[in-house]
């Protein structure tokens, strides 16, 4: 279900629910854990009650028939345990486990590697779910051979002091804003500018790499610090970044064709149709050999493939209609470099053109 429509799921994911132990089968609350481990499920003992007494559990906690657990994990592997352990009872108190939601970037070297399935078996990791991976704006399947890589954000739930657990072990805790980091936008800006603005001559030609392109240098500089070191590089809210992606695309599609239309009516009444033709040519054959020399000969992912012919046209709004053809963010990933590449042909070759024209 999209989350952008307003309406979230009903089924959760994850559930915590109270069971009577009815039989002498497991002796300690690692005892029931490891049983499910063998079977690639995880399902932890997280409280249990005897009597009127409720007892935080550890995986060395002794079991005895009559206690009542609370156990947590994905809603499939409870009801699979469901018949092995005894009925399942309404118990509030028990199952009023303080609970909290956050995201944690992955920093540490340490986690750089790691699997989900070793992770979820470390001490720090109990009574911890992972609810959602994103790698690159793009959500991973999560599996227990899943591999974290720096830079991973992982969503989590569980209780609070054991989310700052986790955080403290592989990476940084980011909290939750909807106010937009002025400092880290500003500067962003000013440093693609300065990238941007210098520029050299040869034999006349001027080169640069416009502010444009120095611009989108930058967005790739400060998104690789706020992976690497997110706490020097301040937050900005999906919100804020999808105004920002949508409000640029539009002005972009606004200043083309107010500078592109007079000189086009204009062309075209001095030359006539040949003109027109002319630029169907130029603007349709280069893509389609790309596709097609990008497909079959190099072997290339279509979706990379047709991000990067989309920048080796300098053309965002080819890029986001591909994304939004895939539903994915992953053309992005082929769209950069040569957006970057074609900037740069694009005003030398400029140039070159109207000097050999001259």
């Amino acid at each position: 279900m999209k989350q952008d429509s307003g309406m979230q799921s009903a089924c959760a994911i994850h559930a915590t629910r109270a069971f009577r132990l009815d039989t002498d089968r497991y002796a300690t609350a690692a005892s029931l854990e490891d049983e499910a481990a063998a079977e690639g499920m995880r399902v932890l003992v997280l409280r249990l009650r005897r009597g009127e007494i409720i007892y935080d559990a550890t995986p060395a906690t002794e079991l005895r028939m009559g206690d009542i657990l609370a156990l947590g994990g994905q809603r499939q592997y409870l009801l699979a345990f469901e018949g092995r352990i005894g009925s399942e009872l309404d118990d509030a108190l028990l199952l009023d486990i303080p609970v909290e939601s956050a995201s944690v970037i992955v920093t540490k070297a340490g986690a750089d590697g790691s699997s989900i399935g070793e992770m979820a078996q470390q001490d720090y990791a109990r009574g911890v779910f992972l609810t959602r991976l994103m790698r690159g704006q793009q959500q991973i399947p999560i599996t227990a051979v899943t591999q974290i890589q720096r830079g991973d954000v992982l969503s989590l739930i569980g209780n609070p002091a054991r989310l700052d657990a986790v955080a403290a072990e592989i990476g940084y805790r980011e909290r939750s804003t909807l106010v937009t980091n002025m400092l880290t936008f500003g500067l962003g800006i000013a440093v693609g500018c300065l990238i941007g603005l210098p520029a050299f001559f040869i034999g006349g030609v001027k080169l640069a790499l416009s502010t444009s392109v120095g611009t989108l240098l930058a967005g790739l500089l400060f998104g690789w610090l706020h992976s690497r070191r997110p706490w020097l590089v301040g937050h900005i809210p999906e919100p804020s970044r999808m105004f920002l992606v949508n409000f640029g695309l539009a002005g972009f599609v606004a200043i083309t064709g107010l500078h592109a239309g007079p000189s086009f009516i204009s062309g075209l009444l001095e030359v006539g149709l040949a003109l027109f033709v002319a630029g169907v040519i130029c603007t349709c054959v280069p893509p389609t050999i790309g596709v097609l020399f990008g497909r079959y000969i190099l072997k290339m992912n279509p979706v990379l493939l047709l991000g990067a012919v989309s920048g080796a046209q300098t053309m965002t709004a080819a890029m986001v209609a591909v994304q939004d053809r895939a539903k994915s963010q992953a053309p992005v990933l082929g769209f950069t470099v040569p957006y970057a590449l074609g900037n740069v042909i694009l005003t030398t070759f400029g140039t070159v053109i109207v000097l050999l024209m001259s």
